[in-house]
This record gives structure tokens, sequence and C-alpha cells, in this order.
């Protein structure tokens, strides 16, 4: 199995996506990796405008698997809506002081 292979299975994309999609699904994860760097909270359609495309909170959660990075999600004013935002975890003080 090729690593496009095992990429797509990640993605749950067998079948679906194609060797040829890896590149825009790449595009768009640092899109929205860019946007989410600053620390702050964005809403789901800012998240949708950075990865140029309708996928962009499927490229945020699969940002979750970056190591030492977390996705944080609110909810905006008791609504069903939400913002999320991303962390960095410094390990070398480990979980100490959370």
């Amino acid at each position: 199995m090729t690593a496009d292979h095992v990429t797509i299975k990640a993605l749950g994309g067998v079948g679906i996506l194609k060797r040829a999609d890896l590149p825009a699904i790449n595009t768009q994860r640092r899109q929205v990796l860019d946007l989410m760097s600053d620390g702050e909270w964005h809403g789901a359609l800012a998240i949708l405008q950075a990865a140029g495309g309708t996928e962009g909170l499927r490229r945020l959660r699969e940002l979750r698997a970056i190591p030492n990075l977390i996705v944080e999600r609110r909810r905006i004013n008791g609504a069903r809506a939400f913002e999320y935002r991303v962390r960095v975890i410094d390990q070398s003080q480990g979980d100490l002081f959370k």
C-alpha cells in the first residue's frame, strides 16, 4: 500500500478520493492552519473561506492529528453554532500547569 493510499484511508476517502485530490486537500489544510495559528477564536464561515472550499471544517478536524496541537470548540451564544481555536501544548512542561 502506498503512502497516498494510507492518507486516503486515514481521511475516510476510500472509493471517493483519488491521488490527484491530495494536493488540494493538503493546500486547504495548510490554509486552515495558517488562519488558526493566531490562537484566536474563528467561526465556521471564516474557516470555510480560509480553506477555499466546502470542506474547511473537515480540514480543521484533521489538524487534531498534529502532535502538541489542540483544536478547541465553544458554542456561540447558546446556539447550535460553534467557533474554534487552535492551541499548541508545550511538551517540555507536560500537562502540569493545566
